[in-house]
């Protein structure tokens, strides 16, 4: 008589961030039985992946965070490794400014920005192409009280993990009343 053993769920790597787009290859050690892995866009409900039978895995391009397990099974029973959270962080995007481009001496302005993707640091320069200043506002729009001179605004955002982006340059033109 052959006994078949129980399944051993293994141990499924650990979690990872990675940026949108790219890939990461998941493995699991350990186990005793027939692999197969599934996915889960919640940790809840989870889909068997087609083909994916073996110790590794490739997620191929993620676009949204993801969460993987290895269910490894016998003749007898099914046992899952442990969960692995692949987190997807977003690419970096420093959007649009809007706001006036032309106004008058000791005009208040307002710009606004929209369509990024990070952590904002608004700057200006009196140049336009270099002597770039931090301004102290992390917010989606900056107001100006007074403005007297031409000046040239941007937003450089970052991202914890995938990088910075720095947006088109936006002029005001200052003329005299």
């Amino acid at each position: 008589i052959k006994v078949n053993p129980q399944p051993v769920s293994g141990a499924a790597g650990s979690n990872e961030t990675i940026c949108k787009g790219e890939s990461t290859t998941i493995s699991v050690s350990g186990y005793t039985g027939t692999i197969e892995w599934e996915s889960s866009p919640n940790n809840a409900t989870w889909t068997m992946i087609g083909g994916a039978t073996s110790d590794s895995y490739n997620t191929g391009a993620l676009n949204t965070t993801t969460y993987y397990r290895a269910k490894v099974g016998t003749l007898c029973d099914t046992a899952f490794s442990n969960v692995v959270t692949i987190t997807v962080d977003s690419l970096p995007d420093a959007g649009t400014i809007s706001g006036p481009t032309t106004v008058c001496v000791g005009t208040d302005i307002t710009l606004t920005l929209s369509g990024y993707e990070g952590n904002i640091q608004w700057q200006d320069s009196a140049q336009g192409d270099a002597g770039w200043n931090d301004i102290e506002t992390p917010a989606d729009s900056y107001n100006r009280t007074n403005l007297t001179d031409t000046t040239y605004y941007r937003v450089y955002v970052e991202t914890d993990n995938c990088g910075n982006d720095t947006s088109a340059v936006h002029e005001i033109i200052t003329i005299e009343n």
